[in-house]
């Protein structure tokens, strides 16, 4: 792992439910109805309402801005915003504390240690939960803050947030089947975080990394779909898979980041149709499982491709050009094992080194040109197989960025 801290955290609870009042004159709506309502900070919703101004928390550290305590409910913001005192409080604009059936939407939720925390139970998860066309926001960056952090949830759809300053841009624990779709994440240390659910879909969502750590990051997960996505940061790391099983990388776009895929010690990882450009690796993989990266245009980095120690590992139909080091490297230290790696159809041109594998690879259909140390090496290429002689390997340096301190939340 060379030397790389991989870090599973199962957070605890992240907001304090608080006990505040509801304002004098207040109006909640009956079951089934959404009227107007001004509510003051900590007021319990048990039925839909519309927000008709702010509710301001500012100076409340101890309650939450709303506290779901009923199922089937609605929260419409209705362009409004909660305004909570700051992150070091450790409360959430919206909290539901296992309640199914909530829609929360529409406004702006703020300066709170989380915007929106929904939290169901192992064996009990909740169902239909909707977040969309909500902002949240932090004014400084705290290594606990959240814009959605969700526990135990099947189906839910979480889609049209903007997301700004929060270490994490929207978290799903231990979740199933649920969607995370068109949201646009800034300022983030995590943008998006998938801690071991099955079978969600994060698509179409657009993240800038504030600096080194992950775009997107799928930790024990199984039948992920992560698909269409634009990730861009400094010395961070795209689209991480941890340990994943039938992840699915898909047509994402990868740029200016240290690993632009980072796919560790996966089984059955497929990634296709994704574009890095400028990245360190654009695809880093170590001890893939079954891996079939197919069809990526990986470019004007450093390396294009670089698979270390794999197992029945596919790679086919990739284009690697402009890389300064290598278009695909196959690492083993030069030892055999049982490692095995199958190159088909790829093309390596303009790189440091087009092909290069420490094993021999099978596939065949290979090409590479122009590339400045060889072409191919261990590799069945069209043209300028093998070599006169055993070449010194490309440069292997450190393919994981240090990881800060992580925290989990209180």
């Amino acid at each position: 792992m060379h030397g790389f801290l991989k870090c599973r955290v199962r957070h605890a609870a992240a907001a304090v439910i608080g006990s505040g009042a509801v304002a004098a004159g207040m109006m909640l709506a009956t079951p089934g109805t959404a009227q107007a309502t001004t509510l003051a900070c900590g007021s319990p919703v048990t039925a839909s309402l519309t927000l008709t101004a702010n509710v301001n928390c500012t100076a409340d550290t101890t309650d939450n801005g709303l506290n779901i305590e009923a199922p089937d409910v609605t929260v419409n913001l209705n362009g409004h915003s909660i305004l909570g005192p700051g992150d070091t409080y450790q409360t959430s604009g919206v909290s539901d504390n296992g309640y199914s059936g909530v829609t929360v939407e529409s406004g702006t939720i703020s300066n709170f240690t989380g915007a929106l925390a929904f939290e169901g139970s192992s064996g009990s998860d909740l169902t239909g939960i909707v977040v969309e066309h909500v902002a949240a926001t932090e004014t400084t960056l705290g290594d606990e803050d959240y814009g959605v952090y969700a526990q135990y949830l099947t189906g839910a759809s979480i889609s049209s947030m903007t997301v700004k300053g929060a270490y994490y841009g929207v978290e799903l624990a231990g979740s199933s089947s649920s969607t995370v779709t068109g949201n646009q994440v800034s300022g983030a240390f995590i943008g998006l975080y998938d801690d071991e659910g099955t079978a969600n879909t994060w698509s179409g969502n657009t993240v800038s990394l504030a600096s080194y750590w992950f775009g997107m990051e799928a930790s024990g997960t199984t039948g992920t779909v992560i698909a269409s996505n634009t990730i861009t940061g400094s010395a961070s790391d795209g689209i991480v898979n941890f340990g994943g099983t039938s992840v699915s990388i898909t047509g994402n776009t990868l740029s200016g980041l240290y690993d632009g895929i980072y796919d560790d010690e996966s089984t059955g990882t497929t990634a296709s149709g994704n574009t890095a450009l400028g990245d360190l690796f654009g695809l880093y993989a170590y001890e893939p499982d079954g891996a079939a990266y197919t069809g990526n245009h990986l470019s004007h980095g450093t390396y294009g491709i670089e698979t270390d120690y794999p197992a029945s590992e596919t790679l086919k139909k990739n284009t690697t050009d402009g890389n300064s080091e290598a278009g695909v490297y196959v690492y083993t230290a030069q030892g055999t094992g049982t490692y095995s790696a199958a190159l088909t159809n790829n093309t390596a041109n303009n790189n440091g080194y087009g092909l290069y594998s420490q094993i021999p690879a099978t596939g065949s259909g290979n090409e590479a040109s122009g590339n400045k140390v060889l072409n191919c090496y261990n590799v069945k290429c069209k043209k300028a197989e093998g070599a006169a002689k055993i070449p010194a390997p490309p440069h292997h340096p450190p393919a994981i960025i240090p990881a800060p301190v992580f925290r989990a939340k209180q």
